[in-house]
């Protein structure tokens, strides 16, 4: 008679949870926002110029003053998509 130190249960419950536990995921999307600027200028094209030179890297809560320097994230109203793992 062998000498067992888990009862075959334990074993059992151990196998099932290695088995059985869940897999981590970083999973990447693309979301599509909607942002404005407040941008002063002569003419229209000049504007979107000036705006275009702004790095979307600042992109601020809408709430902060810094409107004429920032693009401005009014509210996320994207889906998204494009999803892959990382």
């Amino acid at each position: 008679m062998g000498c067992n130190r888990y009862p075959a249960e334990r074993m059992d419950s151990r196998r099932y949870k290695f088995e059985n536990e869940m897999k981590e995921f970083l999973i990447s999307a693309k979301v599509t926002i909607s942002v404005y600027t407040k941008v002063e200028a002569e003419t229209i094209e000049q504007a979107i110029e000036m705006a275009n030179d702004r790095t979307p890297m600042a992109i601020v809560p809408n709430g902060f003053d810094t409107e004429r320097e920032n693009w401005m994230l009014d509210e996320i109203d994207g889906e998204p998509f494009d999803l892959h793992e990382e």
